[in-house]
């Protein structure tokens, strides 16, 4: 989940170089938001360390800054 306000700008997510899901532009006004759980997708990770990376790319031209929250991650294993 992702935060949204007046201040959020346009970010992308990736997981080890690689991208994960769409941007997101995160303005939303008058209101903070949080976004409902979002789907970037499945990898197939190896055992150690991997790398998220959040990365602010731009912003809305309503916004009046360039904020991103990442709220939480929820790893589930699959198969």
């Amino acid at each position: 989940m992702q935060t949204k306000a007046s201040d959020y700008g346009i970010n992308t997510i990736t997981i080890d170089g690689t991208a994960a899901g769409a941007a997101l532009d995160a303005y939303n006004s008058p209101a903070v938001v949080i976004t409902p759980p979002m789907d970037y997708g499945q990898r197939t990770l190896t055992a150690g360390q991997h790398t998220l990376t959040l990365t602010v790319t731009g912003k809305n031209a309503s916004s009046v800054g360039y904020f991103a929250g990442l709220d939480y991650v929820d790893l589930a294993l699959v198969g």
